[in-house]
């Protein structure tokens, strides 16, 4: 897994202890407006997608033992586009796959199956290898109930030859969990933490899915795209950068006292759209595995808990916090603000409003 996987962070060095003044973010603050820019897959990845989706074996494998290479030829294929945010790095791609019946089959009938493609949107050696990654990762959520079943990576770790997308299982009934459905259905975010975050975090992750030393480190990934911000004059008042310093600040402090003994399996982009909700089967499925790694999961809950504007301690019971962990909690939910913004913040005058919402929400925490 080590010529798949590289690692996001490095750990942060030790910060000065001080005691800034850190924003508590109260919840009446403006929401979250998002851009509704995006894109469309580039048609030579269409074309991709389809000939990986005819090479995937079947999806019910007690239908049929093997899928040939005549059975492929034979095959009828609808490829979707789907549009996506602009922001993604990678392109989604749905295709639907009907394939005739098997040899000695118990009906007749054509079996019709839908995957979900995703593949490097700008294809190069890099884009290869991060994006057979998250295949890797996808699939061990899917082994364990968290994520669709990924069905094919295209990438050998040995020749580094490969797309490095990876095929999945289309989720029919499924719709991804906006944050309008779950503030508004009643108990969708504590099920999300109950039966997705908390299973995450309990998991054992093996060694060829999360290799040793992988971690995600959100302090030191807040001050690279703060490091960021500054190259750009003007992405960033100067008062709004100083919060978001003593914010970083506060959070490596708690970070730092920590240490690495609350590591756990983590999604660390845990935002209500890379939930989904599965209306057939009644239950939820975590999905984009980009930066899944070793983590804190305070970090995830914290993001989620900013990500849906409610007050920082809402979900704490829900998932079971200590005191100890409220503390990490209550440092890196303005964290996980932080991270909107900076993140923003380098996207272009389409994002300013988002940047402008984010600080709004951390001054509205100072004024208290």
């Amino acid at each position: 897994m080590s010529t798949v996987t590289t690692t996001i962070t490095t750990t942060a060095a030790a910060l000065p202890h001080t005691s800034p003044s850190v924003p508590r973010i109260p919840s009446s603050c403006s929401s979250f407006h998002w851009p509704t820019s995006s894109s469309r897959p580039t048609s030579n990845n269409l074309a991709l997608a389809k000939n990986l989706c005819l090479r995937a074996p079947p999806l019910d494998f007690s239908s049929s033992s093997t899928y040939s290479s005549t059975t492929a030829s034979q095959a009828q294929v609808k490829v979707i586009s789907l549009p996506h945010p602009g922001m993604s790095a990678q392109d989604c791609i749905k295709v639907i796959r009907i394939s005739p019946p098997p040899a000695n089959p118990t009906n007749n009938n054509p079996q019709k199956e839908s995957f979900m493609v995703k593949l490097p949107r700008h294809h190069s050696e890099a884009s290869a290898v991060a994006c057979a990654a998250e295949g890797l990762r996808a699939q061990w959520a899917g082994s364990v109930g968290l994520g669709p079943e990924v069905i094919l990576v295209d990438f050998d770790e040995e020749s580094g030859k490969g797309s490095g997308g990876f095929v999945m299982r289309f989720l029919d009934d499924a719709q991804a969990c906006t944050m309008e459905v779950v503030k508004n259905t009643e108990g969708m975010k504590e099920r999300i933490v109950r039966e997705v975050m908390v299973s995450l975090h309990d998991q054992e992750v093996p060694p060829s899915s999360i290799e040793p030393g992988r971690r995600y480190d959100p302090v030191a990934v807040v001050a690279a795209m703060l490091r960021d911000v500054k190259m750009q004059p003007g992405a960033m008042a100067q008062g709004d950068l100083e919060i978001v310093e003593r914010v970083i600040e506060r959070a490596g402090e708690v970070q730092q006292a920590a240490g690495d003994s609350v590591l756990r399996p983590c999604h660390n982009d845990l935002h209500s759209l890379n939930t989904m909700f599965d209306k057939g089967r009644n239950r939820l499925w975590l999905i984009d595995f980009e930066d899944m790694a070793l983590g804190d999961p305070m970090w995830d809950l914290g993001y989620f808990s900013a990500n849906l504007e409610i007050p920082v301690f809402e979900l704490a019971d829900v998932y079971g916090c200590s005191e100890e962990e409220k503390t990490r909690l209550e440092a890196f939910y303005p964290l996980a603000v932080c991270h909107f913004a900076t993140w923003a913040a380098t996207r272009g005058p389409v994002w300013r409003g988002h940047v402008e919402e984010c600080m709004e929400r951390l001054r509205c925490g100072l004024a208290e």
